[in-house]
């Protein structure tokens, strides 16, 4: 969609009527609201009155208000209250076609009518019923002329127009028809129109336009969201956040198609239990069809996913002059997920030939001589039911240029998959197509088509990676893991998706640590990075640690590093000033050491990387170094930068020929935290602004994260990446919605993470120090593993895992003469059983219990003298409150044994580096 559309919904998602100053009550004007008496007289003079006063709020409190036609005006906003109901009048006579302008489609009576009018509101929480069951309105029986079926609502040249939170439900004949309309707002909606027989459309736009239907409910017999232009095009149009269902389709136009329709866009819905088909974008009355936009759709039991018409049945509308064949381009449909069902088998036991159409392939159809033109349709995974025949494989497809658009009246197509005709232009990338049963058809047919492009349709393509770190993020602080309050719903949508890890592990209880055991697959003792970084430091990643990304560059990957870095030399300089905070810094350097490792050296293409934390704070960072070089003051907030800067390398570095492997590692939510003001607004009633500043920054890490997903989708990339969500150790400060911690820090109140319940924080080897969240989402990969998306795992796993289960995904063996603290994981994501190799381990370098081991249900913390142990099991006890040593002397005896052994064994390996350091004089051998 280009930018002037674009730039036009925003418009309209802004405008705002007149500003209501009066209300006026209808039981005021008489209305008695008993669902007896008739109301209409009553109701249309308050409506009158409001009017004539200028405009203001129709008010309808609780009742049930039987009426006919209501004339609503310019101005005016019709509210009903939750348990108000206007009921249809079950008597055509109340329903007067004097004063109504005829309609160009169906018969001109309607409940709601409005004609010419601006600034007209409708909203509540109340219901309009429009009553029309097929006993009180029954359709034309033959030799009768038309119907006796009134719509429920038609406006006819109207503008700004807001419909909200309304209930509709069981019209005679269409829902909400909206003809020559401009500036609607439709939002909330719930829409009921399938217990009344036929015509029941959901809503009909009619030549409309600067449109925007959003987070609705829709529910209809037929047509549920349908773009109709008997005379002039439907334009600038978005439809987003619907869940929709339908007996025909569940998004659709084209049944008349005179002007045309331009620049559409629907996006993030869902379609279900819609048997006729989903989604049919037809032009066959001479209008253009062009720039329309489909995108992150899930259809669950519906007919043919797919219909594209280009037809020439050539109706006028009664305009004066009859078109030639219209024209179907610039159409893109994208990341679509669709099971295709038949319906019912008959009596026989076998499926009828229409049913069998009904659940027909993807179909795209222009005419001779007029092309369907410019069509890609681009990570499409569609799951069809199978069952055709050796004798349909050569069914004939008839052209039926002038009949009216439906994609089951052609039959049984001879393909399963996808039947193009008379088209040009057409692209298939990265499109999964799939039978559940056998199926004689070929998968795709084409029929005089020109420039058919098939990429990565069925081929099993090389994973990319992305792991993603934050900063202190405890393992409550997603509203996926439990958090109340918390807004993560980016984050939360890779759970729904993937795998929810709930016994998740940071390899340290603190950052530096946990950051080489995912770069190493070794526990931080062993690798040497046994405490956090700080600046000039002698402690470094060495240079002789075989790295993640130096083996995945080496398989022909690119890699890229993006946020926090803090495994190596960096330099900063603190400018004192007494009681400020955050503190300042100056005298940035990266990588300032010569004899420590490059970016380069540890296998990285591109990095955009700060030594440490964001400084001063995440607002306004000075110490980003992009590839090396200083950036000085970067403007915004660290989380956004870092995606922006993911998101530009998506775009414009990336070798789509290659693979790749990111490291993104969040600043947030580790102090000093700065949030930008944008997400502490949608926490209002958070009156703490500490809390209120930390709730905020988990959001800020979210907003980043769709950011990158929307931007890996838009590249195509999304299916086959693997992304790897975790936390570097448990939430920072004293604690979480209470008292704020103490001390001269004041930015330290801000420290409110959530360990979900469990004991210790970060720094503790207990499991609020070293348990985080945990979230894998692999599209392609699941779904080739039979993985249900929101799938919940409980077998422990651990940062140090990231090594060897991408070198696994990636073909690439584990290095040799090399001790691993880590284990593949693989054979969960592949819904396989898994063994690990080694019990889970960890050497932290503060509190009292600084060394632990896990195995199983049971765990081990012990003092780094291994002069104290407990033993507790996770599951029946995972906030550790009761030491079970005593209750189970041999296993606490065999597991304290493990832990000393497992603790020599890295202690001894790793290099002595942890000796120089305060921490080590209660250690062993000191």
């Amino acid at each position: 969609m280009n930018r002037k559309t674009a730039v036009g919904l925003m418009a309209l998602i802004a405008f705002v009527g007149v500003a209501q100053a009066e209300v006026f009550n209808v039981k005021a004007f008489g209305a008695v609201g008993d669902g007896e008496a008739m109301d209409t007289k009553a109701l249309q003079a308050t409506i009158d009155a409001c009017s004539e006063a200028g405009g203001g709020t129709v008010w309808i409190p609780a009742g049930s208000y039987q009426t006919g036609t209501l004339h609503l005006k310019s101005h005016v906003t019709l509210s009903l209250d939750f348990g108000a109901t206007l009921l249809g009048s079950l008597n055509m006579e109340d329903y007067p076609t004097e004063n109504l302008r005829p309609a160009r489609e169906g018969q001109d009576q309607c409940l709601l009518y409005a004609e010419d009018a601006t600034d007209i509101r409708l909203e509540g929480l109340g219901v309009i019923d429009g009553r029309g069951t097929p006993e009180a309105f029954p359709k034309r029986r033959p030799g009768q002329r038309g119907d006796n079926r009134p719509r429920l609502l038609r406006f006819e040249g109207c503008e700004n127009l807001t419909f909200s939170g309304l209930t509709y439900k069981r019209p005679a004949f269409w829902g909400l028809h909206l003809v020559d309309c401009k500036n609607i707002h439709m939002s909330g909606l719930t829409i009921r129109f399938l217990e009344n027989g036929v015509n029941n459309d959901g809503i009909d736009l009619d030549g409309c336009e600067n449109v925007l239907i959003e987070n609705c409910d829709i529910q209809s017999g037929d047509d549920a969201i349908c773009l109709k232009s008997s005379k002039n095009a439907c334009r600038n149009i978005l439809i987003r956040n619907c869940r929709v269902c339908s007996h025909t389709a569940p998004f659709k136009f084209g049944s008349s198609g005179y002007g045309g329709f331009i620049d559409i866009k629907l996006t993030n819905c869902y379609f279900y239990d819609s048997p006729m088909g989903a989604m049919k974008l037809a032009v066959v009355d001479g209008g253009r069809m062009e720039n329309i936009e489909i995108s992150r759709v899930v259809m669950d039991n519906v007919g043919c996913p797919v219909f594209i018409r280009l037809g020439n049945r050539a109706s006028t509308f009664g305009n004066d002059v009859k078109k030639p064949a219209g024209i179907a381009k610039n159409i893109r449909i994208s990341d679509i997920t669709a099971t295709v069902t038949l319906q019912d088998r008959d009596q026989s036991g076998d499926y009828s030939e229409r049913e069998k159409a009904k659940a027909g392939p993807i179909m795209i159809s222009g005419i001779p001589g007029h092309y369907v033109k410019d069509v890609l349709l681009e990570n499409i995974n569609i799951s069809f039911p199978g069952y055709a025949t050796e004798e349909e494989v050569d069914n004939v497809v008839a052209e039926d240029e002038t009949r009216y658009p439906e994609q089951f009246f052609f039959g049984v197509l001879p393909a399963w998959g996808a039947y193009i005709r008379h088209a040009k232009n057409i692209e298939f990338k990265n499109v999964r197509l799939t039978t559940r049963e056998p199926d004689a058809r070929e998968m795709i047919v084409l029929d005089d088509v020109e420039g058919f492009v098939q990429k990565d349709t069925t081929a099993k393509r090389a994973t990319n990676f992305l792991q993603i770190l934050t900063d202190d993020q405890g393992w409550g602080d997603l509203e996926s893991f439990g958090h109340v309050m918390i807004e993560t719903p980016h984050i939360d949508r890779l759970a729904a998706e993937g795998i929810k890890f709930t016994h998740c592990y940071a390899a340290a209880a603190v950052c530096s640590p946990s950051r080489s055991a995912i770069l190493t697959g070794r526990t931080p003792y062993r690798n040497g990075v046994f405490r956090f970084l700080p600046a000039d430091h002698y402690c470094y990643l060495q240079s002789d640690e075989i790295t993640l990304p130096q083996l995945l560059r080496k398989k022909g990957y690119q890699t890229a590093h993006f946020g926090k870095w803090h495994l190596s030399s960096f330099t900063e300089e603190r400018i004192k000033v007494e009681g400020e905070w955050p503190q300042r810094f100056k005298n940035y350097g990266f990588s300032t050491d010569p004899g420590q490792p490059t970016m380069d050296d540890y296998g990285y293409d591109y990095w955009l990387a700060t030594g440490n934390v964001a400084r001063p704070s995440h607002k306004n960072p000075e110490n980003f170094f992009l590839n090396g070089n200083a950036l000085g003051r970067v403007e915004g907030y660290s989380a956004q930068i870092v995606a922006e800067e993911l998101v530009k390398w998506l775009r414009e570095y990336r070798d789509p020929n290659k693979p790749f492997f990111i490291t993104l590692w969040f600043h947030e939510p580790h102090g000093p935290i700065d949030s930008d003001p944008r997400f502490l607004a949608r926490y209002p009633d958070v009156e703490d602004p500490d809390l209120k500043q930390y709730f905020a920054n988990v959001t800020q890490i979210d907003e980043a994260v769709g950011e990158i997903v929307q931007a890996l989708k838009d590249e195509g990339v999304y299916e086959e990446t693997l992304i790897w969500y975790t936390s570097d150790n448990g939430p920072e400060g004293d604690t979480e919605y209470g008292s704020p911690s103490k001390g001269e820090n004041l930015w330290s109140n801000r420290y409110r993470g959530s360990t979900g319940g469990l004991r210790g924080r970060k720094r503790h080897t207990h499991e609020g120090g070293i348990r985080v969240p945990g979230i894998i989402s692999w599209p392609a990969g699941f779904e080739r593993s039979g993985i249900q998306p929101g799938e919940v795992a409980n077998e422990p796993i651990i940062g140090s895992d990231v090594f060897p289960t991408l070198l696994e995904i990636a073909g690439i063996d584990l290095p040799e003469n090399v001790t691993f603290d880590s284990s593949s994981i693989l054979p969960i994501l592949e819904n396989r059983d898994f063994q690990r190799a080694k019990p889970l381990y960890w050497r932290n370098t503060s509190k009292e219990f600084r060394i632990a081991l896990r195995e199983g249900d049971w765990k081990i913390v012990g003092t780094s003298d291994y002069s104290k142990f407990e033993l507790y099991n996770l599951i029946k006890d995972p906030r550790e409150t009761t030491d079970l040593s005593a209750h189970e002397p041999e296993r606490f005896q065999r597991l304290e044994k493990a832990l000393i052994e497992y603790d020599t064994d890295v202690l001894n390996e790793g290099p002595d580096w942890w000796k120089r350091d305060k921490t080590a004089k209660d250690m062993p051998g000191i």
